[in-house]
């Protein structure tokens, strides 16, 4: 997630520099302020999702492939 400097300081970001919003944890953070409350979607949540609702992800078997390669980079 990408949050830019202007939303960042909406969201009560206050570090010194707005290099530090790269830092995917804190941009989760900033961006979605519930996630420290909420459980975050697993991968194979997502695309299962992305796949039940139609989303276009490039063809119809995006998501097999993934789950089918997963382990080789676990």
């Amino acid at each position: 997630m990408q949050v830019m400097g202007q939303v960042a300081r909406e969201h009560e970001f206050v570090g010194k520099f707005l290099s530090a919003l790269c830092d995917p944890a804190l941009g989760i953070e900033i961006g979605w302020p519930g996630a420290r409350r909420e459980r975050l979607p697993t991968l194979q949540e997502t695309l299962r999702a992305a796949s039940n609702s139609g989303m276009e992800v490039g063809n119809s078997d995006y998501a097999a492939q993934v789950f089918a390669r997963m382990s080789a980079y676990q």
